[in-house]
């Protein structure tokens, strides 16, 4: 059997029947044997729980992990308001899944809690030659900390691991973002799924955005907010350089410039982690999709229509140089959803036939949401926004 993944659709009016034709559908593509992972995407139109009783009704107490999203994705197509089923069996890889509670309360706790059912070092896993190690998580869009969870998930893990993973979204409503654990629906939490397995599952990362501009210091910040950059207030930074490209920044025209020059924050050399920034405060701050310590080194980021749409084959290539020799057998996509408001559905599709070039006619779920998680041999990158993030799962 080696490993087959199948998925499936459902856009029916109510969560439970959408839920339950999603299920079907991976199962059907999957094939015949129960699956050993589930994952789960569902736009913030349903009621989840409704949801993941429909998904359990055709998969049954399968593991199964996931989040409410921004907008889907298939082999098939960009999807909106739907649900978005994958469904993995594999008679190479284990799964073992975990769940964080009370992100904000006790970060440590609730990675402790996760990883306690994680199998890598049991003499089983061992003796059967699963000597490679990934973490797939999602967590709460909205909770904020996800350089601090991935940090801490790495320390607790001794590095053991490479991590891929998102934040959740809602439709750009930013109001509610629960991530999923078996048959729960949970906010201020994180769920992970442990995959070990004889060969690499490949991981790659890529976003499209280049520095533009000098570099300079982010001086002051606050939870989301960068309150000053060299000094002073960072809305003023922007209004100086947007008046050296002929542009009055004011009004309206305010958030789509910030969103049209991103944060990059210089976090190795010539590497950058990317920072949405999403509107203006009355005090000169300026608000981003996650935080940016005081004291970073930063740049604005500027990209193109098309730099953007690259950057989900470049992962994808990169996913597949990851995976080595194997074949793949599926493809997980976690997409930022500052990519979607850019480029647009007609895009997006551009972006899947990119990634279909890459990796050939697989069966590919994935979602926008509100940040990208990685973690790899070869790139520390942590939490990024406006990125495209593959995650290839090996036949053998």
């Amino acid at each position: 059997m080696a490993t087959r993944m199948g998925t499936g659709v459902g856009k029916e009016a109510a969560g439970r029947q959408s839920g339950a034709a999603a299920a079907r559908a991976a199962r059907v593509e999957m094939g015949s044997d129960a699956p050993d992972l589930v994952i789960v995407f569902a736009s913030p139109l349903y009621d989840h729980a409704e949801v993941l009783q429909g998904v359990r009704s055709v998969t049954g107490d399968v593991p199964l992990i996931g989040c409410s999203s921004a907008g889907e994705f298939t082999e098939r197509g960009v999807l909106s308001q739907s649900v978005v089923v994958a469904a993995i069996c594999s008679d190479t890889m284990r799964f073992t899944i975990g769940c964080g509670r009370g992100l904000g309360q006790n970060l440590s706790r609730a990675v402790s809690e996760a990883i306690g059912g994680f199998r890598a070092s049991s003499p089983e896993s061992l003796r059967a030659g699963l000597i490679h190690r990934t973490i797939l998580l999602f967590a709460d869009g909205l909770g904020g900390g996800g350089e601090a969870l991935i940090n801490e998930l790495m320390m607790q893990t001794a590095l053991q691991y490479q991590l891929a993973g998102g934040a959740a979204g809602d439709d750009v409503k930013f109001h509610k973002t629960p991530v999923f654990y078996r048959d729960e629906v949970l906010t201020n939490a994180f769920v992970c799924a442990e995959i070990l397995s004889p060969v690499r599952v490949g991981l790659g990362i890529s976003h499209g955005w280049g520095p533009i501009g000098p570099k300079m210091r982010v001086t002051r910040s606050e939870g989301l907010a960068i309150k000053e950059i060299n000094g002073r207030p960072a809305l003023d930074i922007y209004r100086e350089f947007a008046r050296q490209q002929g542009i009055a920044l004011e009004g309206k025209a305010v958030v789509p410039f910030l969103m049209e020059h991103i944060i990059g924050w210089l976090y190795q050399e010539g590497e950058q982690k990317l920072r949405v920034t999403l509107w203006p405060l009355d005090d000169g701050s300026v608000v981003c999709a996650s935080e940016v310590p005081e004291g970073a080194l930063i740049s604005l980021m500027k990209a193109t229509d098309q730099s953007v749409i690259d950057a989900s084959g470049q992962a994808s290539r990169l996913a597949i140089q990851d995976l080595q020799s194997a074949p793949p057998a599926g493809i997980i996509v976690l997409e930022c959803v500052s990519q979607k408001l850019r480029v647009g559905a007609t895009g997006i599709d551009e972006e899947l036939r990119r990634i279909q070039q890459a990796v050939g006619s697989i069966p590919l779920a994935g979602c926008h949401g509100y940040g990208q998680l990685a973690r790899t041999r070869g790139a520390f990158t942590g939490l990024m926004s406006a990125s495209a993030l593959v995650c290839l799962f090996p036949q053998a």
